[in-house]
């Protein structure tokens, strides 16, 4: 009695494709848990990223308001030049005046304060709001 071959044929016919199927659920397993864990690490990273970007704000109070006396003069190159005051404690501040006005001269400044950049570097700023002439 000669063995059925074609039995045998289709009987490793289905169990390769069992096998195949295993090995594509497998796979589609493991790249559905890979997806997942870069979707939780991208979450993450807009969170993180949400987060130091709200730190850095520019939101503007009355604390922000100061007063500060000194010698105004202007500093720097056009067209880069800007209004500089230096107080006698010796900190500087880049003014922004509404209008121009005459260096240098001894004044007394009321304006919000705010960090800004000048010449490629972080200064405080002062958005001025009133400027009286003090006597010498």
């Amino acid at each position: 009695m000669k063995p059925d071959y074609t039995l045998r044929k289709q009987l490793r016919m289905k169990s390769s494709g069992a096998r195949k199927a295993g090995v594509w659920n497998t796979c589609c397993t493991y790249s559905i848990r890979l997806y997942q864990k870069y979707a939780i690490f991208a979450c993450a990273a807009c969170v993180l990223a949400t987060c130091l970007v709200s730190c850095t704000t520019d939101r503007v109070s009355e604390a922000d308001t100061i007063t500060v006396e000194g010698m105004v003069a202007v500093r720097g190159n056009e067209p880069f030049a800007a209004y500089v005051l230096e107080t006698s404690d010796r900190n500087t501040y880049v003014l922004i005046f509404p209008e121009a006005v005459e260096t240098p001269a001894r004044l007394q400044v009321t304006g919000r304060l705010y960090l800004g950049e000048w010449m490629g570097q972080s200064y405080a700023h002062i958005e001025v709001h009133a400027y009286e002439e003090l006597a010498e």
